[in-house]
């Protein structure tokens, strides 16, 4: 039945008969179809006619069968339709009876029938009786789009939060945010303050269904990225999707096992795109499933470079997708038509990779020549080809091979230097004095050849290299904090710049720092401590590094030795140099406690804010503001961590245990400078109390510890990086309390 009187309708409205229309149109429940779309569409045409009139009747009459049927959101698209014909078609409200208000009000009570709040919103909107009714239904609108239940975003800097309902007395939306529950928001301000985020959003989820998010990590690794993907934007950076887990729904310590089995997944998922490498690759999610040979293919025609190019080549023939992949790779590297020595050979050693070629293929009559050869090692970028390419000159007629890795090993990257100095070992006597040269240019000239001379002072630490052109072990490493430092001077801002000073410096880390403290445990005190002083002016090093280090220095000699003997007694009583005391006075210790919780009450709390409200300006891949706040925060935090762990190193200086008859830490000295006879007033104290306006040293800098241990009368030299001077103690005065 409901099939023939649709059937009708449209026969009528086919055949310009509107009289007829009328009498076939659905007036009660049993003649409503089931989809009233082509219905509307019939008005849409009568309204293009100029019937909008007999097309409001019409409509009007569908109110009644749909409540009858309770087909509310049918319902209230009809009553929209009716409400713009109305307001903006230029129909009079006092041509119909109809109960616009009354019908929208039944609607939405029974349609957000789960929502507590319906009823004051329909009051507060006054829907029933406004006139005209359009703003009262934006007002709904609103009212309905910040239900309770709703997780919104914050756009000024409170985060996500969680819509809780309705105070009909004041007329504000109550939300629940993590620093903030209970904050009220006026509903007019709310579509400026909040943005709705979808169910399926990772940020709504957090707060509705943590327990689904962590399931998910578990069980649906891949589709938890898809998922934040799609919540920032489709497409953000490993740091990123990382912000958005940890530590909410992956712990921080199980992040990194968690992250390498996810990301090699993700990157063979048909949805997820893949680009760069390392930390800052960046994954965006597809509108559609990508096909593996074109994409792969992609990758290879657009690299950045021939090392990315090779490298997309080797992933293929790895991937899991290699049988689609392979083939596209392998014509494609065929078309090609290389000519340069260099691109010969990779080209050979790509398809011999991807099982297209033989290692007798390839002719290397050619790389007789020790230019051409030579030409081939530095042209090719990719590591594990280069180490390939260099086996392959190893089976061409080189004449002079000793002179010919001599200039290898100066042409190459650090890959192949093991594998050169190897390789010299097997030619005799020429082979080990081309060694010896090797290894005593770059020794001799450690800022000339930085990378080099890192890599020698490595290797010469753990005994793989014995040479009598070394230097000893104290001067490597005083050579090595010379080069790192000159390289940071004059490298500065290039890429890699950082990842180029760690691995110069490795060898002070190498084996967890056991290399560094073997060689600290063989030299003297004066000479550990010297070495202390260099890492702590060196500017390349991070201050977490110097810690380390200076850690190490303590470790291998805990004793300074510019201490004099006679006060190693005193040193027993609390006061020393160990690194891991930090002494003070109380007065010092408070204004740092003051400044520590300054920190932790007031500015990470703020540095949250500014955080939470970069985060609500959209895609973070491309928000500076969104950066900048992340790095301030994290500096901020790794700074309050770093005031905790000095905390429980603190150590009050006791005053009665301050000498009177020598300088110490905690009194103060006037020097008589011997060379222009005027006097100057010095205090030692600890690294939270220098200050070099008012003459107050640390005890830790150069001058501090060579003005300690001074009695009344003695004359001394003070070295200086600048110069050399001379002092005379004249007294000693304690300090004001």
């Amino acid at each position: 039945m409901v099939r023939v009187a649709t059937a009708a309708v449209l026969d009528a409205h086919r055949s310009g008969d509107l009289a007829k229309l009328e009498s076939a149109w659905p007036t009660d429940a049993p003649s409503l179809p089931a989809d009233i779309t082509p219905l509307l569409g019939i008005l849409d045409e009568l309204i293009g006619w100029g019937e909008a009139r007999r097309a409001g009747t019409l409509l009007e009459s569908l109110l009644v069968p749909l409540e009858d049927t309770r087909r509310w959101p049918e319902l209230e698209t009809v009553l929209r339709r009716l409400i713009g014909m109305r307001e903006t078609a230029g129909l009079a409200m006092d041509e119909s009876n109809v109960d616009l208000g009354g019908h929208l009000a039944l609607c939405f009570r029974n349609r957000f029938a789960d929502c507590g709040s319906i009823d004051a919103f329909i009051d507060w909107s006054q829907i029933r009786s406004a006139h005209p009714i359009g703003p009262a239904l934006e007002q709904m609108d609103i009212l309905l789009d910040y239900k309770e239940g709703e997780v919104v975003l914050h756009e000024s800097g409170w985060g996500v939060g969680l819509i809780r309902g309705f105070d009909p007395d004041d007329s504000m939306l109550i939300v629940d945010f993590a620093e903030r529950k209970g904050h009220k928001i006026s509903p007019n301000a709310a579509p400026k303050l909040l943005k709705r985020l979808g169910a399926d959003d990772i940020r709504a989820l957090k707060v509705t269904d943590p327990d689904r998010l962590k399931a998910m990590a578990k069980d649906e690794p891949v589709a938890l990225v898809r998922m934040v993907l799609a919540s920032r934007t489709r497409k953000c950076n490993a740091s990123r999707i990382k912000a958005m887990l940890v530590p909410d729904v992956i712990a921080t310590k199980s992040w990194t096992n968690w992250w390498s089995k996810t990301r090699r997944a993700a990157s063979t998922d048909p949805l997820i795109r893949c680009q760069g490498q390392g930390a800052g690759a960046e994954f965006s999610l597809r509108a559609a499933p990508a096909d593996p040979a074109q994409e792969v293919l992609t990758q290879f025609r657009t690299a950045a470079n021939r090392k990315r190019r090779a490298q997309v080549a080797l992933d293929a023939a790895k991937g899991p997708h290699a049988g689609q992949t392979t083939p596209a790779i392998v014509d494609a590297i065929k078309k090609g038509t290389p000519t340069e020595p260099a691109d010969v050979v990779e080209t050979h050693l790509l398809l011999e990779a991807l099982g297209e070629a033989n290692p007798d293929d390839l002719d290397v009559s050619a790389l007789g020549e020790p230019a051409v050869a030579l030409q081939v090692l530095t042209g090719i970028r990719h590591p594990e080809l280069r180490k390939q390419a260099f086996a392959i000159t190893q089976r061409a007629p080189i004449a002079d091979r000793v002179t010919f890795l001599h200039d290898a090993f100066f042409a190459v990257d650090d890959d192949l230097w093991d594998t050169i100095v190897g390789e010299l070992g097997a030619h005799d006597d020429a082979g080990a004095a081309c060694r010896d040269r090797i290894i005593e240019r770059v020794a001799r000239h450690p800022r000339r050849e930085p990378d080099r001379y890192g890599w020698l002072t490595s290797r010469a630490l753990r005994g793989d290299i014995d040479s009598d052109n070394l230097p000893d072990a104290a001067s490597l490493i005083r050579k090595l904090v010379d080069a790192v430092n000159h390289v940071s001077r004059n490298d500065h801002g290039a890429p890699g710049h950082r990842d180029r000073l760690n691995r110069i410096a490795s060898a002070l880390t190498e084996r967890d720092g056991a290399l560094l403290e073997k060689v600290l445990a063989s030299i003297s005190a004066g000479e550990a401590y010297s070495l202390k002083d260099r890492f702590d002016s060196c500017l390349a090093f991070t201050e977490g590094q110097k810690r380390e280090l200076n850690v190490r220095v303590a470790r291998a000699h805990p004793q300074r030795p510019d201490r004099a003997e006679d006060s190693v007694e005193e040193d027993a009583e609390g006061v020393s140099f160990s690194s891991d005391v930090i002494w003070t006075t109380k007065r010092g210790l408070e204004k740092r406690r003051r400044e520590y919780e300054k920190l932790v009450n007031e500015d990470i709390p703020k540095g949250q804010q500014a955080l939470n409200q970069a985060a609500s300006y959209g895609d973070l891949s491309e928000n500076a503001e969104w950066s900048y706040a992340l790095e301030q925060q994290d500096q901020m935090t790794k700074r309050a961590e770093g005031m905790e762990a000095e905390f429980s190193r603190a150590r009050v200086i006791d005053t009665a245990q301050i000498p009177s008859d020598r300088t110490a830490i905690g009194n103060r000295g006037v020097f008589r400078d011997e060379e222009t006879s005027e006097s100057v007033a010095y205090t030692v104290l600890g690294p939270w109390e220098a200050n070099a306006d008012r003459n107050i040293l640390s005890y830790d800098s150069p001058l501090g510890r060579q003005l300690l241990n001074r009695a009344i009368g003695d004359t001394f030299e003070v070295k200086l990086p600048v110069r050399t001077m001379r002092y005379t103690l004249e007294r000693i005065e304690p300090l004001d309390d």
